[in-house]
């Protein structure tokens, strides 16, 4: 069987590739919060989660994005229903030129409905 954490990470960048926020907005839990080295973001409803992935695909496609993949992936299951994903990403343009690499660390639970993101960290970027 393929580890839960690689296949909902794949379903989650097909999500993203296919530039859909409604997809994208029901990997995450409500609520939620994002987290960078600049802001701590607290979505409460699902109105705000939905605005927030429409906003985040906006500026990727403002930006020539074509391809998000990821580069790896390590999980540490911290409890039958929680756990935490640190995913490297690579993001492609048209050519398939490298737009950006980074990390990002996602906690997940799962209270009855699947795997959900409860909390995104983006760490710096590294291109």
């Amino acid at each position: 069987m393929a580890d839960p954490f690689e296949s909902f990470f794949a379903d989650y960048a097909a999500a993203f590739n296919s530039f859909d926020a409604e997809a994208l907005a029901s990997f995450f839990h409500c609520p939620c919060m994002f987290a960078n080295q600049e802001a701590i973001v607290v979505l409460s409803d699902r109105a705000a989660i939905h605005a927030n992935m429409r906003a985040l695909i906006e500026y990727h496609r403002s930006q020539h994005f074509e391809r998000a993949s990821v580069l790896g992936l390590r999980a540490e299951q911290q409890a039958s229903n929680l756990a935490v994903v640190l995913v490297r990403w690579h993001v492609a343009d048209p050519s398939g030129a490298t737009l950006w690499e980074w990390s990002n660390s996602y906690n997940l639970c799962d209270l009855g409905e699947g795997w959900k993101i409860h909390v995104s960290t983006t760490h710096q970027a590294a291109v």
